[in-house]
């Protein structure tokens, strides 16, 4: 059922009822899933009914589902697609053209037996998806999805349009993928709905034929790559595309309101620091115990490897160093395995996922934030919540970090050996080589420049303060649904 707005809300936006925007958000936390928890948290709820369809039977969505139990009106729909069954029969009798199932299997009860390694990556399931969106394609214009054949293609459509239809979706929202994905089966079934369909760009990598009603990007650089301009150029009359950059909720990471928690004081103490009692600052002439962060998913695109093997060139220079890992992923084991092989483990702390409103506490004990990506960042939110925190940036200037990273300042000298590894902008330092040393360089700069850390931390916030509050966030988020729902309801 729908709910009504209140006299004032609806003589404001012209409609009279609320509008109910469905998240496709099956898998972990990562940044795209924290912005859309803002929105979930922030989005007038006298305007806007959110639900959020999630896999809780899966163990990667477990910090994912303690957010949204933070969120209480929002409603979390399990993904009807977790474990679900198509019939194999008739998968059989008509696989996908690309496959060469006919080849590989004599029998039904082979092909059967065969299903779990036959299925065992994402990349298996796409070949599903392209052939179920091609026989979409194929059927004529006045056909519907009940002419949709084999079987199986109709039911993967008639799972998810009866999931949105039942649920009154007024608009589905999602992450794009790198690849041909499920994605298509999202868009193609908000085309048979009549719904709009809005792709979030997670990465810049925007398969063609996957093509959404709006295509929303956190930066310039997101939305001119040649693959989103590619698809905008090939579909000017089915999509179109806006910026709307993140933000950082300014009173909750305010270095001057932060909250203590004890949790982490252990962790510092206990773990990281306790062994630095001894340490005289008089031999270095430093203060002991610097505390490093990187904060980001374990995943090969954001390099996290980069950042253990920057500790250990660190390590080298200032022993009293130590590093905390926030973050989960495919890599975690490897990673702490590397810690043994660097023999830097116990200058290390893996503490995984914390919630939004644990970060600031965290940021606050942190001196340094290291940002190690070097792969097309659309943005990253992490760099602005540590610079609202007043926490020093290391990072490279790469693709959107670079529309918020300013340029070098006069006031920062570096001699001509440091300017081969980094430069000090005026809020950040950015590194200009792709190495560990290059790293360590920056941030010991930092360390033997306290009066710089704490400048480029004070101008951080700054910059997040002048251009990216989530309120500004919001209100640009609540125009375009708005937007969207009028021009897809105009007698409503």
């Amino acid at each position: 059922s729908t709910s009504s707005l209140s006299g004032k809300e609806s003589r404001e936006l012209n409609i009279k009822r609320k509008i109910h925007l469905c998240i496709w958000g099956p898998h972990g936390i990562d940044g795209q899933k924290r912005i859309w928890l803002q929105q979930a948290a922030k989005l007038n709820k006298s305007i806007f009914d959110i639900s959020w369809i999630a896999d809780s039977t899966s163990t990667v969505t477990g910090s994912l589902l303690e957010h949204l139990k933070s969120i209480p009106h929002v409603r979390v729909i399990q993904s009807p697609f977790t474990g679900m069954a198509l019939p194999l029969e008739d998968l059989y009798n008509n696989p996908p053209s690309s496959s060469n199932w006919t080849t590989l299997f004599r029998t039904l009860e082979d092909f059967e037996l065969q299903i779990p390694k036959l299925f065992a990556t994402e990349d298996d399931f796409n070949i599903l998806y392209h052939f179920a969106h091609e026989r979409l394609k194929s059927l004529s214009s006045n056909a519907s999805l009940k002419d949709l054949t084999p079987q199986w293609c109709r039911s993967l459509y008639e799972t998810l349009f009866n999931l949105l239809q039942s649920n009154n979706c007024d608009q589905i929202i999602y992450g794009n993928s790198r690849d041909f994905s499920f994605n298509v089966i999202i868009t193609d079934t908000a085309r048979l709905l009549d719904i709009p369909s809005i792709a979030e760009l997670v990465n810049v990598h925007l398969h063609p034929e996957i093509v959404p009603t709006v295509i929303v990007g956190p930066s310039h650089f997101a939305i001119e790559h040649k693959s989103v301009a590619d698809v905008l150029l090939a579909n000017k009359t089915a999509t179109s595309a806006v910026i709307i950059s993140p933000g950082v909720d300014l009173e909750q990471f305010d270095p001057l309101r932060v909250e203590k928690n004890t949790k982490f004081d252990e962790i510092i103490s206990a773990k990281l620091c306790g062994d630095l009692s001894y340490a005289s600052s008089d031999r270095f002439g430093f203060i002991p115990c610097v505390l490093i962060g990187y904060i980001g998913r374990l995943e090969p695109e954001k390099n996290p490897a980069l950042f253990l093997m920057a500790a250990y060139e660190l390590l080298k220079r200032y022993p009293f160093a130590r590093f905390i890992v926030v973050g989960d992923g495919s890599l975690r084991h490897e990673l702490e395995d590397l810690t043994l092989r660097l023999r830097i483990a116990k200058a290390v702390q893996f503490i995984g996922w914390v919630t939004s409103q644990e970060l600031p506490s965290l940021l606050a004990k942190l001196h340094v934030v290291v940002n190690p990506s070097l792969i097309y960042e659309t943005f990253c939110l992490s760099n602005i919540e540590a610079m609202s925190m007043e926490v020093a940036l290391v990072t490279f200037a790469i693709a959107g970090i670079g529309e918020y990273v300013e340029d070098p300042s006069l006031n920062f000298a570096v001699n001509q050996t440091q300017q081969e590894f980094f430069s000090v902008g005026t809020n950040a330092v950015v590194v200009n080589t792709a190495s560990p040393e290059a790293i360590a360089e920056a941030v010991f700069y930092l360390i033997r420049n306290p009066s710089v850390r704490i400048s480029l931390g004070r101008k951080g916030r700054e910059t997040v303060m002048r251009g990216f509050s989530v309120d500004r966030q919001i209100m640009q988020y609540s125009m375009l649904y708005t937007s969207l729902f009028t021009t897809f309801h105009p007698n409503i």
